[in-house]
């Protein structure tokens, strides 16, 4: 080998000891290992390689330190899948039509983001994982495992629409083969700067299920049926005070209506209960635990007749009935009026034998047919047991006059 050193600075040169410098490389190793770092005679530079197919070609790990930065320089360093370097313009690799640029872009609706291989496509922020879209296309916020097609895990969602139409919901969710029936949740106001939920259910079904008379809106609760330590029931509805301190003491808990509230209906609501628990029934004022107004009450499989509040199948078992008279003329008193015509006893007579019942009390078939007063019947029997009193009081004097006649009889014999 030799070496020369020339000029103003010092270098160094090693030759090819057999006179043939074209063809020879320089190698080097450490600790009789296989060649580390070599140097072909066309120049190129190999590390781990000792078949260099580039100027520089390394195979393994390369790292760069304290690099300057700049704000000016638009070329970035890029690779092929062999791995060869080269320097290529940030703007062609971010072009304005590529859907890549982050300041904004002009895509021409051909351009994609994600991934071309069975593999997720992750969305990071702070090196944590915030949404990931899966290989079936199903979405997780917060979990990278949906189940599916928008999983939201770890967070709430938040929907807010200043506007204040209350005709185009918040959320709707409807079925893919008919945009008529849907459920929805939107603004009951209809007023800006005022939210009241209102959920709305919408189906005009008529071939469903067979069925041309469809349901509207279904809730079905699932429940665990074989609780033995809680009386909890399978759907509550709880009403509290809104800051959450307390039970409501004045608002109704709830009312169920056709056409009220916002927009203003020309409805009626139908039930109503108060905070204090009160049932209404036909009116929204209740002053009864049960209090139903402008109608009639049936239990039982029976043709409530006219006329009537109430009617009960088979019976009412009670401890106490207590009958209210709509006034003093409803008694019997008027039977001691000094202008009542008590009616002959052998008139009375002839109508029982006419008519097998007593005057004026309805017969029994009269009694099948319409059923029985209690108020009423009752007066009647006090009449009779009134008018009885008064046909003892004066057979009594009969009596009284004929045991004075009879001791008269007697003196004389």
């Amino acid at each position: 080998y030799a070496s020369t050193i020339g000029g103003g600075s010092v270098g160094f040169k090693l030759d090819d000891p057999f006179g043939n410098s074209q063809n020879s490389d320089m190698v080097f190793s450490t600790n009789a290992t296989a060649p580390q770092f070599i140097i072909k005679h066309s120049g190129r530079v190999g590390i781990g390689t000792t078949s260099p197919s580039a100027n520089f070609h390394t195979i393994g790990t390369a790292r760069l330190e304290s690099l300057p930065t700049s704000t000016t320089n638009t070329d970035i360093l890029t690779t092929d899948v062999n791995g060869n370097v080269s320097t290529q313009s940030a703007a062609s690799l971010f072009p304005a039509t590529s859907g890549w640029d982050l300041t904004g872009n002009s895509i021409t609706g051909t351009e994609v983001l994600g991934t071309t291989n069975p593999m997720p496509l992750n969305i990071i922020t702070s090196n944590t994982t915030r949404m990931t879209v899966d290989t079936n296309g199903l979405v997780g916020i917060g979990t990278t495992t949906p189940t599916v097609k928008l999983d939201i895990e770890q967070g709430t969602v938040r929907v807010n629409r200043i506007t204040s139409d209350n005709t185009n919901p918040h959320v709707r969710v409807s079925d893919d083969d008919n945009a008529t029936d849907f459920g929805s949740i939107s603004n009951a106001t209809g007023a800006t700067g005022y939210f009241i939920p209102s959920f709305t259910g919408k189906s005009d079904v008529t071939g469903w299920n067979g069925s041309g008379n469809a349901t509207n809106m279904f809730v079905l609760v699932n429940a665990d049926d074989n609780q033995t330590t809680s009386r909890r029931a399978a759907m509550a509805f709880d009403a509290r005070n809104y800051n959450n301190t307390g039970p409501l003491t004045s608002k109704d808990l709830f009312s169920w209506g056709s056409f009220v509230g916002s927009p203003a209906g020309t409805g009626a609501t139908y039930m109503s209960m108060d905070a204090q628990g009160k049932l209404g029934i036909g009116t929204t004022n209740p002053t009864e635990k049960l209090d139903v107004q402008n109608g009639s009450v049936r239990i039982g499989n029976v043709t409530t007749p006219i006329g009537y509040k109430l009617y009960v199948e088979q019976g009412i078992l009670t401890e106490k009935v207590m009958v209210a008279l709509a006034s003093s003329a409803s008694w019997a008193d008027y039977v001691f009026a000094n202008d009542y015509k008590l009616q002959p006893l052998s008139e009375v007579e002839t109508f029982i034998k006419e008519n097998k019942h007593l005057p004026n009390v309805p017969s029994a078939e009269d009694l099948q047919k319409e059923g029985i007063d209690l108020g009423k019947m009752q007066a009647k029997q006090m009449e009779k047991i009134e008018e009885l009193t008064l046909y003892l009081i004066e057979m009594k004097k009969e009596i009284e006059v004929l045991k004075a006649q009879n001791a008269v009889l007697k003196t004389k014999n």
